[in-house]
């Protein structure tokens, strides 16, 4: 996008491994590490160029997956809330020491948490890409999730694979392809 305002997409794509190119715009520059974790650029046609460099060199690709997955540890909550605690200790001149850390993790009950159904319009999709979807939403911290894939009459047979290995999985199988507005509806 031509603006943002904290670039979470960047991050995230970035804690999964992946490049990332993006505008020279709003927080870009500080999330992206031009030339170590993707491409910062100025115009459409130097987008497209170092497009072309990643799809055309997987080597670099994954170099470059892998130093963004580094790098994007840094923008975590944990990491953030350390900061935030360095800097008003800081200003209030307080050391380490001074603050009294009360445990709280045994007063804290967890709330229970709404289900939520997650639906994947498919057709035709790789393995690969299916099984990296689904291991997505199964690595969430949000557990209480129901998967649902409803197939838009997919004529490869991925589904079988994956129906064996996501035995949890719900299956919708359409008899036409009815398009991705129409296959949500139905779902």
């Amino acid at each position: 996008s031509h603006w943002e305002g904290f670039d979470l997409p960047v991050a995230e794509a970035q804690s999964f491994n992946k490049p990332t190119i993006c505008y020279r715009i709003g927080a870009h520059p500080e999330v992206s590490s031009n030339e170590k974790t993707g491409f910062v650029v100025d115009n459409a046609q130097e987008f497209t160029e170092k497009l072309d460099i990643l799809i055309s060199d997987s080597k670099l690709r994954l170099e470059m997956g892998k130093n963004g997955t580094e790098y994007a540890k840094k923008f975590s909550w944990e990491n953030i809330v350390k900061k935030y605690d360095k800097v008003i200790k800081n200003i209030l001149g307080l050391k380490d020491s001074d603050v009294l850390v009360k445990k709280y993790k045994d007063k804290i009950k967890p709330a229970k948490s709404k289900r939520v159904a997650v639906i994947i319009v498919n057709y035709n999709s790789s393995y690969s890409c299916l099984k990296e979807c689904l291991d997505s939403i199964k690595n969430q911290s949000h557990k209480n999730i129901e998967i649902i894939i409803f197939d838009n009459n997919s004529t490869n047979n991925v589904l079988d694979s994956i129906k064996k290995e996501y035995r949890y999985i719900k299956v919708i199988l359409s008899e036409r392809n009815l398009g991705l507005g129409e296959a949500l509806n139905q779902a």
